[in-house]
Order: structure tokens, then C-alpha cells, then sequence
């Protein structure tokens, strides 16, 4: 099942809560679709640490960006995480 994300504000969101039962994440696509450059984080959160899978990453207007390495994670343990920020930061995230 797809999780899909509009973010149109500059903010921590959280993607995916904790599970009882696995779950598993093969992809996350980021899209820009602001007219300004976006600062992008994502993030696994414990509840006391958190483990980045890309942190600070800038995305041009109108570009993608596609996770799809090593984003597996156990989902009884942690959340999935996104913070965005920039001028006006618009985007969308498709997780499969």
C-alpha cells in the first residue's frame, strides 16, 4: 500500500507511524513543486535519536528525488520522518 504526502509548509512531518506489526518500504519519491529551491531531511526517530538517510539535501524546483537504497527499516521501532524547509516549500512524497 502507498503512502501519499502534500507538505506545503516549512515543518517536521511524520511519513509513517510505529507499527505493531513490520513493514516494509522499498521507495520514497520526493518531488519539488515549489517555485523555489527545497532543503530536505529524512529521517528514522526512536523517540530519543535520530538516524538520517539524507539530511540538509537541497532539491531544485520541479525536480525529483527517488530513495530506493537502503530504506528499509523496522517500523515496531521507529518513525519515518521528513523535515522540509526553504522559501515557500511545496512537496510531495509517494512512499511504496
Amino acid at each position: 500500500m502507498a503512502i501519499y504526502k502534500n507538505i506545503a509548509s516549512a515543518t517536521t512531518t511524520t511519513l509513517t507511524v510505529k507499527k505493531v506489526s513490520k513493514g516494509n518500504i522499498s521507495k520514497m519519491l520526493i518531488a519539488n513543486r515549489s517555485a523555489n529551491p527545497a532543503s530536505v531531511s529524512v529521517f528514522l526517530d526512536d523517540g530519543t535519536k535520530q538516524y538520517y538517510f539524507i539530511r540538509g539535501v537541497v532539491i531544485p524546483s520541479g525536480v525529483s528525488l527517488l530513495l530506493d537504497d537502503a530504506i528499509a527499516f523496522d517500523s515496531t521501532v521507529y518513525q519515518l520522518k521528513i523535515t522540509n524547509t526553504g522559501t515557500a516549500p511545496l512537496i510531495d512524497v509517494t512512499i511504496r
